[in-house]
């Protein structure tokens, strides 16, 4: 580990230019143990930063733990908007692509947040696919740690990522997919408001995932701290398919929400024919 007065190197005007053809430097550690990408970032920023790593990969300094249990790269991640902007998101995600094979994938911090829960949260529509690219890589990784939930909401990647992408595509469906590859899946792991994925996927209006959950094994009988049913979501959000499996699964038809609304009541207002017969009331249509 090559040690340095990191301080008096970051007050030298031409600094980037020095560290840019230095990967000594990049890697080097300063005299109280912290790396000297560490200290860049939080003088530059996120993009100057990642622009420094490349190979020889400084992997000494992207293995340095802060007090909080963060290592350079959920410290950049944490630092960033989940929502912006979209050219951070592309070199943050190009750089993972090339630093994955050397890291842990699953590596969580202190608050149990992992790269997975973090890229899960981006929700910058014209980044997200250079996104979806990155959290497939991960996904492939046996290292993924797809279980972990984070300390505070207890919501795992998977909940995280279904309450984010919002809209159904090609690429949502291959990492749900993915995510349902692993033993491990926390398909019916609820947060701390009781909410499993399959709430997430039913209120975004995402049937063809619900029924890709349900088909999985996801639990049709959840209900939430608002009392809320997976059955009740389907009817309210207008998901015929959905809530038809959810029935044959064992959902629950007689549970009222807070607004004192059952299924029925949501099927009828949505006049959902199948759901109906289902629940022997056709003649309510």
């Amino acid at each position: 580990m090559e040690t340095v007065d990191v301080d008096a190197y970051l007050s030298k005007r031409n600094i980037k230019t020095m560290a840019s053809k230095n990967p000594v430097l990049v890697n080097s550690f300063g005299q109280d143990g912290v790396p000297f990408l560490w200290k860049f970032f939080d003088r530059y920023d996120m993009e100057k930063t990642l622009r420094l790593i490349k190979k020889p990969y400084p992997i000494e300094a992207l293995g340095y733990v802060d007090k909080e249990g963060n290592n350079l790269i959920l410290h950049l991640i944490l630092h960033m908007r989940a929502t912006g902007p979209a050219g951070q998101i592309f070199v943050l995600c190009s750089t993972l692509d090339s630093l994955l094979p050397y890291l842990p994938a699953g590596f969580a911090n202190k608050k149990g947040y992992t790269l997975l829960h973090l890229l899960c949260r981006f929700s910058n529509q014209a980044a997200q696919f250079k996104v979806e690219k990155t959290i497939l890589q991960i996904l492939d990784r046996e290292d993924a740690n797809v279980r972990q939930l984070d300390s505070d909401k207890k919501n795992s990647a998977l909940l995280t990522f279904c309450r984010n992408w919002k809209k159904a595509s090609p690429a949502k469906s291959q990492i749900i997919k993915k995510f349902l590859s692993h033993r491990d899946c926390p398909t019916n792991i609820p947060n701390k408001q009781m909410d499993v994925p399959l709430n997430w996927l039913l209120t975004n209006g995402d049937e063809e995932n619900a029924l890709c959950l349900l088909k999985a094994g996801a639990c049709p009988a959840y209900i939430n701290t608002n009392q809320t049913t997976p059955l009740i979501l389907a009817c309210a959000y207008k998901l015929p398919a959905a809530a038809c499996l959810i029935l044959d699964l064992g959902g629950i038809p007689q549970q009222r929400d807070l607004n004192k609304k059952t299924a029925l009541d949501y099927a009828k207002g949505n006049k959902m024919e199948a759901v109906l017969e289902k629940l022997g009331e056709p003649q309510a249509i």
